[in-house]
């Protein structure tokens, strides 16, 4: 099927209703994927669940796990998920369910049999997703295109009690390259420039003080290639005017405003040929040969913490990229 949406790092949906033809019932295709999967994985155990929309189809692959097969008949959905706990509903949140248990809801039995209006006026679209959900009837399609990025960014956490505005400047540095990185890899320009820090909370016991949790400044940028070097004087920018040496846990940053290299010039913009080309040989090499294989000196001493897989993590897209 055509039809795949990749969900998490560890789940996807897959649309078999206009292939049964080829490969037969749901039931067939879902032994073809497992036995393909055992195959390619050397023995890989995994669950499926078969239904008749994504949020029931996710509730009965946790139902039997590590290797299951659940299927929940369209017309039986409801009365399958009747006392099935409703935050197996994906969606359905702590604060959600804290609400919900205001009218005394536990199960999704429970949320169905509630008036669809006491979720919509609370949470709108969201709710009325949710009441249907728990009904086996939500018609959420699947997703196969991942939509166009509305901000590409980088955060990374700092080792305890960080008060060194070099060793600040190296992550920070760090998470500038990896931005303008990922820019120029899907050809996107940026038109603003978020830089975030997060600080360490006083203790309890010291003496009161007016400490900010965090610091943060936008940036307006021209649009132009993505640059991490100027990125970065941005940051030390931040850095200068508003930290005012507390601990940094955190460093962030982000870029908003997003917009194809294929759209419109700037009428006035200088000539930045020469910075394109050197990107692209910079680019090359580090594709071909690893991560960072060219790069500024500053990050010799960047953290040597491994790559993580961001729960948004997608196979293809500005998603595919793993995130420090």
């Amino acid at each position: 099927s055509p039809d795949v949406q990749a969900f998490s790092v560890d789940e996807a949906f897959i649309d078999v209703t206009h292939c049964q033809r080829l490969h037969g019932s749901p039931q067939q295709s879902a032994q073809i994927v497992r036995q393909r999967v055992h195959d390619i994985s050397g023995g890989l155990p995994f669950s499926i669940g078969l239904a008749g929309t994504k949020a029931s189809a996710k509730v009965a692959s946790d139902l039997k796990k590590p290797n299951g097969l659940t299927i929940i008949p369209p017309w039986q959905a409801r009365e399958y998920l009747n006392d099935i706990p409703m935050r197996k509903i994906c969606g359905l949140g702590p604060n959600i369910a804290e609400f919900l248990s205001l009218y005394g809801a536990r199960t999704c039995g429970d949320v169905a049999r509630l008036p669809m209006t006491v979720l919509a006026r609370r949470f709108g679209v969201t709710g009325k997703y949710l009441w249907l959900a728990c009904q086996g009837k939500d018609m959420e399609p699947v997703v196969s295109e991942v939509a166009p990025p509305q901000s590409i960014g980088h955060g990374k956490v700092l080792p305890p009690h960080t008060i060194s505005a070099r060793v600040i400047e190296i992550y920070l540095r760090h998470m500038c390259e990896k931005v303008a990185a990922r820019l120029r890899c899907y050809d996107m320009q940026v038109g603003q420039l978020f830089v975030g820090m997060r600080l360490e909370t006083p203790n309890k016991n010291s003496p009161a003080r007016e400490v900010p949790n965090d610091i943060g400044q936008a940036f307006v940028l021209p649009y132009g290639p993505a640059d991490g070097r100027h990125f970065f004087k941005l940051a030390q920018q931040l850095l200068r005017e508003q930290w005012r040496g507390a601990a940094v846990t955190h460093v962030q940053v982000t870029a908003w405003q997003l917009r194809s290299v294929s759209g419109q010039l700037e009428l006035f913009c200088a000539d930045d040929s020469r910075a394109v080309d050197r990107f692209d040989a910079i680019d090359r090499i580090n594709t071909r040969y690893g991560e960072f294989t060219v790069t500024p000196a500053t990050l010799l001493e960047r953290s040597t913490m491994p790559n993580v897989i961001a729960p948004a993590w997608r196979p293809d897209g500005h998603r595919q990229h793993i995130p420090d």
